[in-house]
């Protein structure tokens, strides 16, 4: 399994217990004394690097990109690392422009205020530039957002 993102590694932690004999390999770009201690475990390997460019070895049963929650770096993360991908690819945290009500949009906006997802970076012209590169594949939305926050979206792209 490829993650992209592992923040404080809730995550990984629970892909590391719900999945016992898998190899995980991890994929940020924080700084090494910001690691959260399960990047230790012997069935990871973390790699600090940009997932836009980043390159990696053999082929992945499952890739989760839960990285940098922009449509363009979504977008280019995928472009560089769904050939790594033999199963299924999800991308998490999508603002699905193309499908949000009033009331989702205003939801999307406290995320912004929180000043880690920058507002400059979802345009328009960028998630359509994401649905554009994913449209050549299987893709599979999930709409999570009922009661949950607006970025409770997945898309899943298979071949």
């Amino acid at each position: 399994m490829l993650e992209i993102g592992v923040k404080k590694g809730a995550g990984l932690s629970a892909w590391l217990e719900y999945w016992p004999n898998t190899q995980f390999v991890v994929i940020d770009n924080f700084m090494p004394e910001a690691a959260p201690a399960v990047l230790k475990h012997p069935r990871v390997v973390w790699k600090q690097a940009d997932s836009r460019t980043v390159e990696v070895d053999g082929q992945f049963d499952l890739v989760i990109d839960d990285g940098a929650h922009d449509p363009d770096c979504q977008r280019l993360t995928f472009e560089n690392l769904f050939p790594s991908c033999s199963g299924r690819y999800f991308i998490e945290d999508v603002f699905p422009l193309d499908d949000m009500s009033g009331a989702q949009l205003a939801k999307r906006e406290q995320w912004f205020a929180k000043g880690w997802i920058d507002r400059r970076l979802h345009t328009r012209v960028a998630y359509d530039r994401l649905l554009e590169s994913i449209s050549r594949y299987k893709v599979t939305r999930h709409d999570l957002r009922a009661g949950r926050s607006a970025d409770s979206f997945l898309f899943e792209v298979t071949r």
